[in-house]
Parts: structure tokens; C-alpha cells; sequence
């Protein structure tokens, strides 16, 4: 029972910030008449407020964080395997010309 009723909260909460956000749609929160068809009062419902939980915008963070440390650290190593490659290749040339000319073709 108390779980229905934290799922029905949940959804009048939803309910009423979209009514909110889109003045389309009636905002639940308020009554303009304070007795029902039945002819009993409507009392205003008390709506807690749920924030959102941080958790898992903080693992988001953290994930997006690490995933940034990583992305630096390829980064840095593919720097230093062109710069490698491009000292190998400045070898390979110059050993090259130095064989056309010992072997004079």
C-alpha cells in the first residue's frame, strides 16, 4: 500500500511540474472549486517535493571525468608515437640516399 501510494505521489508530482512547464495543461496542485461533485470539500493535497538524486549525476560526472583522463593519456601517447614514427622515417630516408650513393645507382 505504501508503496502505491509513493507511486501515486511520484506521479502527481510529475503531473503538476509538467503542468507548470506547459500552461496547456491544468495544474493538479490547485482546485478552483473546494467541494467535490459529491459535495464533499476537496482538501489541498500536500505534494513533497522530490529533489533529484545527486548519485547518479555524480557517477555521470566521475565516469565522464575518468573517461577524460584516458582520453588525455591516448592523446599524449599518440603525440609521442608520431613523433617517434616521424624520427624513424627521417632515419630510413637518410639511410636510403646514403645507400644510392655507396651503391652509385
Amino acid at each position: 500500500s505504501s508503496g502505491i501510494n509513493a507511486g501515486v505521489r511520484e506521479i502527481v508530482v510529475v503531473l503538476a511540474t509538467v503542468a507548470v512547464a506547459n500552461p496547456r495543461i491544468p495544474d493538479i496542485r490547485s482546485s478552483k472549486s473546494t467541494t467535490s461533485r459529491h459535495g464533499r470539500e476537496n482538501v489541498p493535497m500536500e505534494i513533497e517535493e522530490t529533489r533529484p538524486k545527486d548519485g547518479l549525476r555524480n557517477y555521470y560526472i566521475a565516469k565522464i571525468e575518468e573517461l577524460q583522463s584516458v582520453l588525455s593519456e591516448k592523446s599524449q601517447d599518440v603525440r609521442r608515437l608520431e613523433a617517434q614514427r616521424n624520427e624513424l622515417n627521417a632515419k630510413v630516408r637518410m639511410l636510403r640516399e646514403e645507400l644510392m650513393l655507396v651503391t652509385g645507382t
